[in-house]
């Protein structure tokens, strides 16, 4: 999660992404924690659209992540959901890329959701 300066407080926005073999893509910007209701519509209105004929997504650990809405709706796009194992370091790509994007972000001093 990112702090970013809205006003007088400060706003949790969360990135989410999806890493496929080209790179990240199916970027969403949500102002605020990322939640049980918020999963489910990210992987129905955002990420099927970016997931190929027998693609395996790979699912990590977070307890909200692993409901039958996100199964259901990974498996109508015709991909496999791969859930991983609670710690299994060649699973952790997307921690690494996503690493260097967050690590980009205060040189570019961003400060409001419309500019992540």
């Amino acid at each position: 999660m990112l702090r970013t300066q809205h006003g007088e407080s400060f706003l949790t926005s969360t990135i989410w992404r999806f890493l496929n073999r080209d790179g990240m893509t199916a970027p969403m910007v949500l102002g605020g924690p990322m939640n049980g209701a918020a999963v489910p519509a990210y992987v129905k209105q955002v990420l099927i659209l970016e997931l190929e004929l027998g693609d395996i997504m790979v699912v990590d650990n977070l307890p909200v992540h692993h409901c039958a809405v996100v199964r259901a709706a990974i498996e109508s796009a015709n991909a496999v959901p791969l859930y991983v194992p609670p710690y299994n370091p060649d699973f952790h790509t997307i921690a690494n890329a996503f690493a260097k994007l967050k690590a980009c972000l205060p040189k570019v001093a961003v400060r409001t959701i419309d500019a992540l």
